[in-house]
């Protein structure tokens, strides 16, 4: 398990960012990666690596506990 902080402040105090994620692989070639930010935006992925290679396929939700919204997508990577 894997676990990191982001904070950013620029000359504006009311646009100071934070976060803190989390990266769990459940074997090597599955993961689960949750995120909330400074707006209680809760973003919850769940990823695989199909082949061997450099190829990454993710479906991500996102909550926002401020408004009530929510979004989702899948995503699918390719690096080299």
């Amino acid at each position: 398990m894997s676990i990191g902080c982001m904070v950013g402040w620029p000359r504006s105090p009311s646009n100071t960012k934070f976060s803190i994620a989390s990266l769990y692989k459940v074997n090597e070639v599955t993961f689960i990666k949750g995120r909330i930010d400074e707006n209680l935006r809760l973003t919850l992925a769940y990823g695989f690596e199909p082949t061997p290679s450099q190829v990454v396929v993710a479906m991500e939700t996102s909550l926002d506990g401020s408004s009530k919204s929510s979004g989702g997508g899948l995503t699918f990577e390719i690096s080299n």
